[in-house]
Order: structure tokens, then sequence, then C-alpha cells
């Protein structure tokens, strides 16, 4: 499947979160990967797109702020998102955060095809992730530690109560620390870092 990077500007049949450039402009600013450099163009924007189909399925509904055009192909652009900062990020262009962190998972990608493929359908989470489902709500009950997650599925909507083991959790989701962190400021609940709500790798408790 060809490469076409979001900008910003809602580009019709967009699949990418960056586009080859900018991930190799990324690699760059680090003094180069050597994975990366040997990869051909196609690999390349197969990586990435890979890469933004799992941050779709696995943080879609969880980006701070709502999609600025219905029709958008993209969870990105987003209106009304706030860094954790206060400072509002624009709604015709992709964060350099996330560019980043595509790029990070891009560079996984390039081996890993499925990047989803630790999650074990002993987690109904994961395997609800995994049969195509996309994260269409959460709750979270503190005081009893409970998680309930609902998902959208192609025979309507499904939920699964879960006591002790969180979406992103080590048993669900592979965790990648140099792109997940790149996410982090991006997502519901992690405002200021800590406490309560959605947090990169993990759904973290105050």
């Amino acid at each position: 499947m060809a490469l076409i990077p979001e900008d910003g500007s809602n580009v019709p049949n967009a699949n990418g979160y960056a586009s080859v450039a900018e991930v190799s402009d990324y690699f760059d600013m680090q003094g180069g990967d050597t994975a990366w450099t040997a990869a051909t163009t196609p690999q390349k924007e197969g990586a990435i797109v890979r890469a933004t189909l799992f941050i779709e399925r696995r943080w879609g509904a969880a980006f701070r702020g709502t999609r600025t055009n219905d029709d958008q192909s993209l969870a990105w652009p987003r209106s009304g998102a706030l860094d954790n900062t206060g400072r509002r990020y624009p709604d015709d262009a992709i964060p350099r955060a996330l560019v980043y962190g595509t790029a990070e998972y891009a560079k996984l990608a390039l081996t890993r095809p499925d990047l989803f493929a630790a999650a074990t359908n002993s987690d109904p989470a994961a395997a609800a992730l995994l049969a195509g489902a996309k994260l269409s709500g959460y709750r979270s009950k503190v005081d009893v530690l409970e998680e309930e997650f609902s998902f959208a599925t192609a025979g309507g909507r499904s939920s699964s109560r879960l006591s002790t083991v969180a979406l992103a959790s080590d048993a669900a989701v592979p965790e990648y620390p140099a792109a997940d962190l790149w996410l982090e400021e991006l997502i519901r609940g992690s405002e200021g870092g800590s406490g309560g709500g959605v947090r990169i790798g993990r759904v973290s408790r105050a």
C-alpha cells in the first residue's frame, strides 16, 4: 500500500502520520539509524503505514481533543487538544511528538510487521483489538481497581470488565518505550504526567 502522509490539512485517504522524509530527518537528528537507512523506500512506506495503524488501533479513541473534520481518515488533526503546559495544538498540523512516535514505531515495524504480536487472547481487551475492534469507551473505578473497556465491533458494541489487567498492560500489548513516550502527552488523562488516567504502557492509578 502506498503511503499517503497526513499533514494536518485533511489529506484524502491519508494512512500515515509522517512522510519518509520526516522519519529520516528524525533519525538523522540522532546520528542516523542503520536499519532505517538500509531499508528501501517501499519498505519504509509500508513500515510507516503499519506504525500509523498501530497508533490508531491502540490509542485512537484516547487522544485529547476531537477530530477537526468529520470525514478525515485518521484521528489527527484534532481541535481543542492541549499539551501538558496548557497550550493548544494547531488544528491544521500534526504534532511533532506524533511524528516522532510514528518514526520509532516505523523502525520497529521494519522487522515486526505486527506490532500487536505479543498480545494474547487470554486478555479479553487484547483479543478484541487483535480481532480489529476499536476502543470506543473506557471507564475506571479506582476504589475497587476495576476497568471497563467498550469496543465497537462488526456485531455491535461489547464490553470487557477487567479487575487487574489494563488495556495496555505488559500481558496485553507490548510496550515500546522509545515510541510510547512520545505519545504520552497526546493521551487524555496523562495531563501533568501522573495519576488517575491513561498513561502510556499501562493504566496508572493515583
